[in-house]
């Protein structure tokens, strides 16, 4: 039987049948015949009860060899020595055994061999085990470069430990990285995206391995669309760029970098979108891998058909600004940028606007600011309105008169930001009559004891200050008490120091009194001299000096120590 079909023999999984009882017969009666001779007739040799076959089953590989081990032995188990053994297989094409009782597997399966002597007989179960795989062989051998969406046939040959090809051996095939490179179940590679991969084959436990490089398809040309056009300054036009493979394929996912062969007339985005910049021609190029396409774009001017100025009405009060912001446009409403514009107002008295659209309030009344392109405009209209009074503040915000004492109040308009508004009316009005009266100029006049409100109106807005009126304090009295300070202290004789005292008189009442006469003199002209402002000066003597201060009859004094 052929080798080949031989190795395609499968195992049973299960238990070996069991020989029919005619084939065990037939095999025994031929064992019986070829062991049958001269020996077992001796009538004086002890006959073959038995004979035990060592081991009692068999595993042996496809092409390999194994030895049985047969002894005759008497009916009381004695082994019998010199007797003669004959073999005998059930099936030589599964197993064949020698006069030695060497079995050779043939082919995988289960067969049983028997050993006989002078009619007895051992029967031994052999099984037949198919070649182990050893290594797979891979073809072709070495590692595989793939570009994107390329394939490639594999084949692999599962190899016995001798080198020989293994037939109807199952195989399976898997990928590391399927993302990259997948294999079906007969071994195709096919590319997917750029990488690395490695592709396993594998059979009974054994492996092969084959490396696969992924590289995308290069980039033959760069086919960009559409070819030429026109594009209006700062309008757009959207280019789109195709690279080929070289059968001219499009080939996705590869990056694209754009070009203008001169920015000041037309740009062009990292996607293709072309802008238009100043009139002219210019060329859009589009790059991938190395490769390049063109299109060929005139920028066109397009003419100003309208102005729009926006806010188009606006409120200020003196001194507050607004911004303008003109927006020109082309006949279907596009915004046309770089376009120069100017400002100019019909009343800068009430409003005037700067060459950048700044409107600022003058005074109050209606104003109309145009701007102007090309002999297009638009207008905006101005209204200025007085800045209203948000606070009033009055100030002194107290005062304290006798009565038949005057002050004057001040009113001041602020707004809400606290700045100061100039030529609003002021209406004064008095809490109380009675205790103050207000004149239209803020002058307050007191009448009578007490305290009061003084209130300044400005456009419904309110401030207010307080005037407390006294009555008038009686005329002073003649000097009832001198206090003279320092009462006491202490000067360095023979020095050029000075000491300044101070003296104040009160009247009965204690009110301060003021512009009387006082005298000074010293108790002691060698100690201590004093002028009549009250200035001591320090002598040679030392000791206790004491100064006195004198008005009308009254005195005070300060005791001074010349050390």
């Amino acid at each position: 039987m052929p080798a080949t079909r031989m190795m395609r023999t499968r195992i049973p999984s299960r238990p070996p049948r069991r020989p029919s009882l005619s084939a065990l017969g037939a095999l025994a009666f031929a064992l019986g015949a070829l062991s049958c001779g001269g020996d077992a007739l001796d009538p004086d040799r002890p006959p073959v009860a038995s004979v035990v076959v060592v081991p009692n089953r068999l595993s042996v590989g496809v092409g390999a060899s194994a030895t049985l081990t047969a002894e005759a032995r008497d009916a009381a188990g004695a082994l019998l020595r010199g007797r003669k053994i004959a073999w005998a297989t059930q099936d030589p094409a599964v197993a064949t055994v020698s006069s030695a009782g060497v079995v050779t597997g043939v082919r995988a399966g289960e067969v049983q061999v028997a050993a006989t002597s002078e009619g007895k007989s051992a029967i031994v179960a052999v099984t037949v085990t198919p070649k182990a795989v050893a290594s797979i062989r891979l073809t072709p051998a070495g590692d595989v470069r793939l570009f994107v969406s390329e394939t490639k046939q594999m084949a692999a040959e599962p190899l016995a430990s001798d080198g020989s090809v293994l037939a109807d051996r199952a195989l399976t095939w898997s990928s590391n990285s399927p993302s990259v490179a997948s294999v079906s179940t007969t071994g195709l590679i096919t590319a997917v995206a750029p990488g690395g991969a490695v592709i396993t084959a594998a059979s009974e436990g054994k492996t092969a391995v084959v490396a696969v490089t992924v590289s995308a398809v290069p980039v033959a040309s760069v086919a960009v669309s559409p070819a030429s056009d026109v594009v209006v300054v700062s309008q757009t036009l959207q280019l789109s760029a195709v690279p080929r493979d070289a059968q001219g394929t499009a080939l996705t996912g590869r990056a694209v970098s754009w070009t203008s062969s001169d920015a000041t007339r037309a740009t062009v985005s990292s996607t293709g979108m072309v802008t238009g910049v100043a009139p002219g021609a210019v060329t859009i190029t589009a790059t991938s891998e190395g490769k390049v396409g063109t299109a060929s774009i005139t920028v066109q001017a397009k003419p100003v058909s309208a102005v729009i100025v926006s806010p188009s009405q606006v409120s200020l009060e003196p001194g507050q600004t607004r911004q303008l912001t003109a927006q020109v446009t082309d006949d279907q409403g596009n915004v046309l940028s770089g376009r120069p514009i100017s400002y100019s107002s019909d009343n800068a008295a009430v409003a005037t606007v700067s060459a950048s659209g700044l409107v600022t309030g003058v005074a109050p009344g209606t104003a109309k600011v145009t701007a102007t392109s090309e002999g297009k405009s638009g207008t905006a209209d101005v209204t200025v309105t007085a800045v209203p009074v948000a606070s009033v503040d009055v100030a002194p915000a107290q005062s304290s008169l006798t009565v038949g004492q005057t002050v004057t109040l001040v009113a001041t308009a602020r707004d809400a930001k606290g700045n100061v508004l100039q030529g609003r009316g002021t209406a004064w009005t008095s809490g109380s009559t009675s205790i103050a009266t207000v004149s239209s100029a803020g002058v307050v006049t007191a009448v009578g004891p007490g305290d009061v409100f003084i209130f300044a109106a400005i456009e419904g807005k309110f401030g207010s200050a307080v005037v407390n009126v006294r009555q008038p304090p009686p005329p002073p009295g003649p000097v009832d008490k001198i206090t003279v300070s320092p009462a006491t202290a202490t000067m360095t004789a023979n020095q050029t120091q000075t000491l300044q005292l101070t003296a104040t008189l009160t009247d009965a009442n204690g009110t301060v009194l003021t512009g009387r006469q006082i005298t000074w003199s010293s108790s002691n002209l060698l100690r201590a001299t004093v002028d009549q402002t009250g200035r001591v000066t320090a002598r040679a003597s030392k000791g206790t000096v004491t100064i006195t201060a004198t008005s009308e009859g009254k005195s005070g004094i300060s005791t001074i120590t010349i050390q």
